[in-house]
């Protein structure tokens, strides 16, 4: 295992706090009217010298710390509904039912196949396995109050945060123990493997297929695989005797055909569910990506209601607006589900601290919330909101 000299912590979190003083020369720290734009949240040390709770610590100055207060209230029950919701949409794309992902981000897609949409509903081995990075970062809502937001799938692609999460730090791993039964963990829970498997994953059947570099996201590619996932490195042209399970985030598209076969025969499992990465290779929004950084963290979103309650994790309304035009009266379902509204609360609506601001929320269209330029919508807390969104 690689260590960490006290030299290498010139790039860490705590780096930000040593010298503050830059907040406090004239026109450099800047703060917009909150009545147009919400800033982002501000951590640790404040403009005007007080401190927050810092959320660094000086043994761990590459970890980020998460009071049980988040764990509890906001994380671990926001996660939950994010993950139920998006394994509701993926399952219904497998059996062909309504989802939010929108038929035309499936066509062209090498993460569904015409060969595995085709038979992706009788696949009756599937467990649907989902493993999911996401963008999550503190924002500030229109109260003020510190939130966990989900920003849609995470801007390093299916692979590279899963991988990262078995580091403490750039070069440090977490011991290989620990990592293996992890993945033994998920192995029990999702495939009912008999008690607990916490030793040689290798031995139970697991193999690992690492990605193909990606020419239009090269910043995606995980980089170098933990040391102990290098014993269970696949071959491209390797037996597959005795394997049983295969994790491999690549499209389905570009898998070797006798693994491909395999799976459909029923003989061993992709970690995770192929289907499952579907949210990241949308044609559309790939070439969309290169106008509109981030767009293809979009998708994800799009299965995930809205959500502003104090418990769980803010989500932001994401979809379609359409303004209907000659020849393009209706919107085209085939995009993604339609939100033409908005529901908007305000500051000086009489609320407990938990309740549900969208509960007493007025609903306007899209483009008045957005852009309105009416006298009775440029007030003090009713400005349009463009500042805050993406369009």
């Amino acid at each position: 295992m690689a260590k960490r000299s006290a030299s290498a912590r010139t790039e860490e979190w705590l780096s930000l706090f040593d010298d503050p003083s830059w907040t406090r020369v004239r026109q450099r720290f800047p703060i917009a009217a909150y009545s147009e734009f919400m800033p982002p949240a501000r951590i640790g040390q404040k403009p005007y010298g007080t401190w927050t709770r810092s959320p660094f610590i000086e043994s761990d100055a590459w970890g980020w710390r998460i009071t049980p207060h988040e764990t509890e209230r906001h994380l671990r029950p926001g996660l939950q509904t994010i993950g139920s919701q998006l394994l509701k949409d993926l399952v219904a794309v497998a059996e062909g039912q309504q989802h939010n992902i929108g038929e035309m981000h499936l066509v062209g897609n090498l993460y569904w196949p015409k060969s595995l949409r085709e038979r992706a509903a009788s696949l009756t081995h599937e467990r649907f396995l989902v493993l999911s990075p996401l963008a999550l970062s503190l924002t500030q809502d229109d109260k003020g109050h510190v939130r966990w937001t989900l920003f849609g799938g995470s801007e390093h692609g299916p692979s590279r945060g899963f991988w990262k999460s078995f580091y403490s730090a750039p070069g440090v791993e977490v011991e290989a123990e620990q990592a293996q039964a992890l993945l033994g963990i998920i192995l029990v829970r999702a495939y009912g493997e008999a008690g607990s498997i916490t030793g040689d994953l290798k031995s139970a059947g697991v193999r690992i297929l690492p990605d193909m570099p990606d020419d239009a996201f090269p910043e995606w590619h995980h980089g170098e695989l933990p040391s102990w996932a290098q014993s269970m490195l696949l071959g491209e042209s390797e037996s597959l005797d005795g394997v049983r399970y295969v994790l491999t985030f690549r499209p389905f598209a570009k898998l070797p055909p006798r693994i491909q076969e395999a799976y459909f025969k029923g003989r061993l499992a992709l970690l995770p569910y192929p289907g499952s990465l579907v949210l990241w290779g949308s044609p559309h929004y790939r070439a969309l990506n290169s106008r509109l950084p981030g767009a293809v963290q979009i998708p994800l979103l799009q299965s995930i209601a809205r959500h502003e309650g104090r418990n769980g994790i803010r989500v932001p309304q994401s979809g379609w607006m359409h303004e209907p035009v000659p020849g393009r009266e209706q919107h085209a379902p085939q995009l993604g589900p339609l939100c033409n509204t908005f529901r908007r609360s305000h500051r000086w609506e009489k609320l407990e601290r938990d309740d549900d601001t969208l509960s007493v929320a007025r609903e306007d269209k899209v483009h008045k919330v957005l852009f309105s330029a009416h006298p009775d919508d440029i007030g003090l807390y009713g400005k349009p909101m463009a500042r805050n969104a993406q369009v």
